[in-house]
């Protein structure tokens, strides 16, 4: 444990280093997301969802607690049917502290999964910086939930397959089926002193 918070650290030092090329606040406005589902002012702070989620979270098999069933407090669900598709839009909270927070939500082989997540978060450590869904630019960790993937973005597993990239946006990803998890990419067991997080919102296209 000692090393792993050793690692962030050592891992935040050098994003601190160049932290004047970050953007790390953004100017009022308002922002509309996926299909014009969310409009809220960014600068609000109002918009942040204070609510608690459950201690207890839902994982993936490897490095994971015991699976809770159960979507996180804030998630709200809409159903829309098409001549094509049936389309089914969920909208939750993901927290920077929680590692692979389970959706709720279970996929069929076939269905595209679109996702896009609005709000900022931070990995923690002595000189925390924020950073969207997208993670800190150029930056990698051996020791994360996937060392392939961007440090601190946001990315998804479905079933017992890759984790994948989500970031800000992730759109018509064909599934093979399963439940779906969603966390920040960060270094395993290391995750109580983050803080911040995303508002996501889903979206499922179900082929009639």
């Amino acid at each position: 444990m000692l090393l792993k918070q050793a690692a962030k650290v050592v891992l935040l030092a050098g994003l601190a280093s160049v932290a004047s090329t970050l953007v790390l606040s953004r100017p009022a406005r308002a922002d509309c997301y996926l299909f014009d589902l969310i409009c809220f002012d960014s600068s609000d702070s109002r918009n942040t969802d204070r609510r608690s989620l459950p201690d207890e979270v839902a994982s993936p098999d490897v490095e994971s607690p015991p699976r809770r069933r159960v979507p996180p407090i804030g998630t709200t669900r809409t159903v829309r049917v098409t001549e094509t598709y049936r389309l089914t839009r969920i909208q939750l909270p993901v927290r920077a502290r929680l590692p692979w927070v389970d959706t709720g939500i279970d996929l069929s082989p076939g269905e595209l999964l679109s996702i896009e997540a609005a709000g900022m978060w931070s990995t923690g450590g002595e000189n925390p910086l924020q950073t969207d869904a997208n993670g800190y630019p150029d930056a990698y960790s051996p020791q994360s939930l996937d060392s392939r993937l961007p440090f601190a973005s946001l990315i998804g597993v479905v079933g017992n397959g890759d984790p994948f990239f989500v970031g800000e946006s992730s759109r018509d990803t064909i599934v093979t089926g399963g439940r779906l998890f969603l966390s920040m990419n960060d270094i395993a067991e290391s995750f109580d002193d983050n803080s911040g997080g995303v508002r996501v919102t889903i979206l499922i296209k179900q082929p009639l």
